[in-house]
C-alpha cells in the first residue's frame, strides 16, 4: 500500500522516471523559501553528492521579486507580468525543506532515476530587506551523477540557475535572460542585487571578489565593505581616505553593471528616471 508521503511525491517524480532512459535528464527545481542558513543532515549529503556554490546571492530580499527574478532570470528592475517563468519549482517551507528533500531524493533512488535527473536545491531569499549578507546569501547546490563531479565553487546569482540547469539538459537558453551558465565559458566575477524597489529608500549592491559596495538606485555610493575581514558588515569603510582608489573601482563596475542590466529603464526600455 503507497503511504501518504510516496502518494504526495508520485505526481512531482513520475516526470523524472519517465525521462530517466531519454537523452534530455528531467529537471526538479526544489526552492525552500525563507531559508535562514541552516545547515542541515539532508541538505548537507545532497552537497556533498554535488556541485556547491558557496557565495550564492538572491537578487531581491523581497520573497516574491526573488522567486520571479529565479524563474525569469531577470532581475526585478527588468521583469514585468509579460516574462513567463522559463522553469517550475517545486516550493518547500524552509521548517520542513530538509525533511522533503530527503523524501525526495530517497524517492528517487528507488526509483533508479537519480543518475538521470539533475536536482538543484535553492531558496528565494533569507530575511529583511536591507543589502546585507544575511538577508541576500542563499543556498545553491546542482547535483547531476551524469554529469557533475562533487565540487565547491564560489560565486554565483540567483538569475544564473536557471540558465544553468537548462543548459545542463542540453537546451538553448533564452535570449533575454540576465544570467549565466555557471558551467559555460563565463565567469561569475561579480554579484548584483537589489532591495526596497520603487521606493525611496531603494538600493543596489554589487560584490566584487570579497569587496561589497552598497548605493542607491542613482548609484550614489553609501557602503563599502570587505567581507572577508568583516564578515559581519560592522565597519562601512565608504569614508575612509585609504579605500579612495578602490571606491572608485567599485563604483565604476557598479555603475557598468547597472547599465548593462538596463537599471534605470522600465522593461518596455524607456528611462524611468
Amino acid at each position: 500500500m503507497i503511504g501518504r508521503r510516496t502518494f504526495l511525491l508520485t505526481p512531482l517524480l513520475f516526470k523524472a522516471v519517465m525521462f530517466a532512459a531519454d537523452a534530455a535528464p528531467n529537471i526538479l527545481l526544489i526552492l525552500a523559501r525563507g531559508w535562514r542558513g541552516r545547515s542541515e543532515p539532508n541538505l548537507q549529503a545532497f552537497s556533498a553528492q554535488g556541485v556547491v556554490f558557496a557565495r550564492a546571492y538572491s537578487c531581491c530580499p523581497k520573497p516574491e521579486l526573488a522567486e520571479r527574478a529565479l524563474l525569469t532570470s531577470r532581475f526585478p528592475h527588468g521583469a514585468s507580468e509579460h516574462n513567463q517563468p522559463l522553469l517550475k519549482a517545486v516550493t518547500l517551507d524552509a521548517r520542513m525543506a530538509d525533511a522533503k528533500l530527503g523524501d525526495i531524493l530517497s524517492e528517487l533512488d528507488k526509483r533508479n532515476a537519480s543518475r538521470d535527473t539533475i536536482v538543484c536545491f535553492t531558496a528565494d531569499s533569507a530575511a529583511d530587506d536591507v543589502p546585507l549578507e544575511k538577508s541576500l546569501r542563499i543556498p545553491l547546490a546542482i547535483r547531476y551523477p551524469r554529469k557533475l563531479q562533487p565540487a565547491v565553487r564560489d560565486l554565483a546569482s540567483q538569475v544564473d540557475i536557471v540558465p544553468t540547469l537548462l543548459a545542463l539538459r542540453g537546451d538553448e537558453i533564452p535570449e533575454g535572460v540576465q544570467g549565466i551558465d555557471l558551467f559555460g565559458k563565463t565567469v561569475r566575477e561579480v554579484v548584483f542585487a537589489e532591495g526596497k524597489f520603487r521606493t525611496p529608500e531603494e538600493w543596489r549592491m554589487l560584490v566584487r571578489g570579497y569587496d561589497k559596495v552598497v548605493a542607491t538606485s542613482k548609484g550614489e555610493v553609501t557602503g563599502l565593505f570587505n567581507l572577508a575581514d568583516d564578515p559581519l558588515e560592522t565597519n562601512n569603510l565608504v569614508g575612509d581616505p585609504a579605500q579612495k582608489l578602490r571606491l572608485a573601482s567599485l563604483k565604476a563596475q557598479l555603475l557598468a553593471e547597472m547599465k548593462k542590466l538596463g537599471d534605470g529603464m522600465d522593461p518596455s526600455g524607456l528611462r524611468r528616471r
